[in-house]
């Protein structure tokens, strides 16, 4: 019954299993009795011994968990896995327990330290058993020490079904341990997702231990389903609500005159249900495979291994410990329950109630919800009081007695009020494509609610029962869309074993929204809008484009337009930014729009802006083009004009190209283009302004004579490049070598330059090279040969 939990009990070596595959993973042979590990073909391939061949009992027992869905399958096909520790002769060993709280078994050396609190406690030693034990020889059991058995009524198959089911082995078993002489409890193994189904479930029980006297209590086993999701897993209730599941079948249980309590592991008893209140109304039986559990909730039983070896049962059985009072009483005082009231007709109430074990007297109190605070009201001897009492409060009663001259309390009841006439105020319907959820305040004390539903004929009105719930919501599945619903819910009230209705809420009408419309699809971009589009929904009048702010989680509306189209597009928009577009349908409904819900949002980015500052430099070797930088661009495209097209040279992440001018790249024009990626959609920006050339390069011109003045000047001259818009002169560094710019001169016509401070006496290499500009770029001939001169120290014209 334990969901793989919790501490094994390593020093009885309980829990040595090495295998920790999933129950999905296992493979099991119809006739094998052990798991086959699929992953391993020395397993699949070995041949099996004769002594692991399945009994025919085995295979009926795994045949019909797997036809109904049992819960405890996957438990007991990783038991065949385990190896099993022998409890043979447990009373002869343990001797009925020790004062230290320490029990010593046979045929080890390992001890399970009980707490403190058990002390003086009798330690009683037992099993819990189903139709996974096969057939069971009880008077075997019974001589091996086990003093009492909790036999196993039947389950709810975890299926989506939910169906009751009888172990088969139940009759057999509970008549068998009986007559062997063992105490007998039962348990039921649940997997109901709402307290209606739980009282069904008690239902069930009830209806199979009429015949019987048990010595135990009738235990509500609440758990995970191992190596699986079962459908008390997947339903997604509270804590509070799976708490509420267990107070439910233990009370119709203790109404019919029987003994209840609730088996779970302590995982579920800390986190998954509040294993503290329960603990105060019901004996628990606490799973915790481990040899000292420091779980530290009330608890009476304890099943501290799942691999025990007991006599007379060809399985792995799971081994307990109860903890009885030696003299045959229990001290503690038992919990009130049973509750109700009548109204006098003086305007007065009575309070009535069952007895609770060991109580000598009574305590009435009043409960004020909102400080949360008992206020005790009166005493009675009998099990009723009366009383002037207020729809304000609830009121609850425990019982007492002197014990050792202190007074020993009972737990509280559960809180009565007196609600029978209160009715919801304030109903909300919240409308879906293809549901309505109602929703309204939780009424102190309301055991259910009732949701009724109107249905309209051409004859009359009138309101349908659909369904109840525990919870103060309720969501109900409506076929199509544009679906006119009314509802009103009453609440249900527990008084003792009745339930009294309260009044009914005033109606509410919801209109079933229109589908969601699909993820919108985005299509265009420019550098300030996004282009949209999105699959028609069946019966809109028209749809709303938005954008999404996830700051404030706010829709802004952009775009209206009617049902002839399913595309939009959004301007005004930020260069490079991503946006979230959303789209929902609407309809007009009796004058009014009723709308879909949002889409889920689609980011679409808005392209760059287009690169400025283009300029294109051109030499004989190469062309380089530069720009400015765009806000937000990740890469830059560079395109050349080619007719009336524009091929691309090439692609950078910065603000330059320079790309060979000798494979025939040369044109008069080129342009920019910058690119971003949002949402993984590339969006590339308008071209830049053309940066253009001019369509020839200028002639390379010569220098044709030079004059050397006094003190280093020197004069150069060349010829005239026509059509050019200024020359660019250079001298040789020897130092560098390499010729370094001396001095760019401006028109055509300007073919002299003026050189000082050279040295005198020196020899000097020149060159001259011609340029063309235009506002975007400049062309650059090639340079002129080398022209050698010399400075002297006198007036030399050559």
């Amino acid at each position: 019954m334990l969901k793989k939990a919790v501490g094994f009990l390593a020093a009885l070596a309980i829990a040595a299993s090495s295998s920790t595959a999933a129950f999905a993973d296992r493979s099991y042979d119809k006739k094998a009795a052990v798991a086959v590990n699929t992953d391993s073909q020395e397993g699949a391939d070995a041949e099996k011994p004769a002594s692991q061949e399945k009994t025919e009992e085995q295979i009926k027992a795994e045949e019909f968990a797997e036809e109904n869905c049992d819960p405890q399958l996957g438990k007991y096909l990783d038991s065949l896995e385990k190896p099993t520790t022998d409890f043979s002769d447990i009373a002869k060993e343990a001797g009925g327990g020790s004062d230290d709280g320490i029990l010593t078994f046979g045929y080890t050396n390992n001890s399970l330290i009980h707490n403190s609190r058990f002390d003086n406690m009798d330690k009683v030693w037992g099993i819990d058993v189903s139709y996974f034990q096969y057939n069971i020889d009880w008077n075997k059991v019974k001589a091996d020490g086990i003093d009492y058995a909790i036999i196993r009524v039947g389950y709810r198959g975890y299926g989506s079904g939910g169906q009751l089911v009888l172990d088969y082995k139940f009759k057999e078993n509970i008549e068998a341990a009986k007559a062997a002489g063992l105490d007998v409890g039962v348990y039921f193994y649940t997997q109901a997702v709402n307290t209606k189904e739980a009282q069904e479930e008690a239902d069930f029980v009830l209806s199979y231990i009429k015949d019987y006297t048990l010595d135990l209590p009738v235990y509500y086993d609440i758990e995970s389903v191992d190596y699986d999701t079962g459908r008390l897993d997947s339903a997604g209730l509270t804590k509070a609500q799976k708490t509420a599941l267990c107070t439910a079948f233990c009370d119709r249980i203790i109404s019919k005159g029987y003994k209840a309590g609730v088996y779970a592991n302590m995982s579920w008893l800390t986190y998954q249900i509040d294993g503290a209140a329960l603990g105060k109304k019901y004996p628990i039986w606490l799973a915790h495979y481990t040899t000292q559990t420091n779980y530290s909730g009330d608890y009476s039983t304890w099943q501290f291994s799942s691999t025990g070896k007991v006599n007379g049962i060809a399985t792995s059985v799971d081994m307990n410990v109860d903890y009885r009072d030696p003299n045959g009483n229990s001290n503690a005082v038992g919990t009130v329950t049973g509750l109700s009231y009548t109204t006098n007709s003086d305007g007065s109430v009575t309070f009535k109630w069952n007895k609770a074990d060991n109580a000598e007297k009574y305590e009435i109190f009043k409960y004020d919800a909102a400080s949360k605070k008992y206020t005790r009201i009166g005493y009675s001897y009998t099990t009723q009081y009366k009383t002037t009492a207020s729809a304000s409060y609830g009121y609850c009663v425990r019982g007492t007695k002197v014990e050792s001259n202190a007074n020993v309390y009972g737990a509280y009841s559960d809180v009565l009020y007196m609600n029978s006439g209160k009715k919801i105020t304030d109903l909300k319907a919240t409308a879906g494509d293809k549901s309505v959820t109602l929703s309204w305040s939780a009424l102190l004390g309301c055991d259910n609610y009732e949701i009724y539903r109107l249905v309209e004929t051409p004859y009359t009105n009138y309101y349908t029962r659909i369904d109840t719930t525990t919870t103060n919501s309720y969501t109900e599945n409506i076929s199509s869309s544009l679906t006119n619903v009314t509802y009103k819910v009453r609440p249900i009230f527990k008084n003792g074993s009745k339930l009294v209705g309260g009044e009914y809420s005033d109606p509410v009408t919801a209109v079933t929204k229109l589908p969601k419309v699909s993820v919108p699809t985005h299509t265009t971009s420019t550098k300030s809008s996004v282009s949209v589009k999105w699959s028609k929904v069946k019966g809109a009048d028209g749809y709303e484009v938005s954008l999404y702010n996830s700051a404030t989680k706010t829709y802004t509306v952009q775009k209206t337009v009617n049902s002839s189209t399913t595309a939009a597009t959004i301007s005004g928009l930020e260069a490079a930014y991503g946006y979230r577009v959303a789209v929902r349908a609407y309809a007009t409904v009796n004058g009014s729009k009723v709308y879909g819900n949002w889409s889920s949002y689609r980011t679409c980015g808005t392209a760059p802006e287009e690169p400025s500052g283009a300029y294109v430099t051109q030499t004989s070797g190469s062309i380089t083009l530069k720009w400015n930088a765009v806000s937000g661009a990740s890469s830059y495209t560079v395109y050349k004009k080619n007719g009336s097209s524009y091929i691309s040279l090439g692609t950078v992440s910065d603000t330059t190209l320079a790309v060979d001018n000798t494979a025939g790249n040369f044109s008069t024009e080129y342009v920019v283009a910058a690119s971003t990626v949002i949402n993984r959609k590339a969006l590339t920006s308008a071209y830049s302004a053309a940066a253009c050339l001019p369509e020839n390069p200028p002639a390379t011109p010569s220098i044709i004579s030079y004059m050397s003045g006094s003190d280093g000047i020197l004069t150069l001259r060349w010829t005239v490049s026509n059509g050019c818009s200024g020359y660019r002169i250079y001298k040789y560094d020897e130092a560098k070598k390499t010729y370094v710019k001396v001095k760019t001169v401006y028109g055509e016509g300007s073919v002299t330059l003026s050189l000082n401070d050279l040295a005198a006496n020196s020899q000097f290499k020149f060159r001259v090279k011609a340029f063309t500009k235009t506002d975007t770029g400049i062309s650059w001939g090639t340079s002129s040969k080398t022209y050698n001169a010399r400075t002297v120290s006198k007036y030399v014209n050559k």
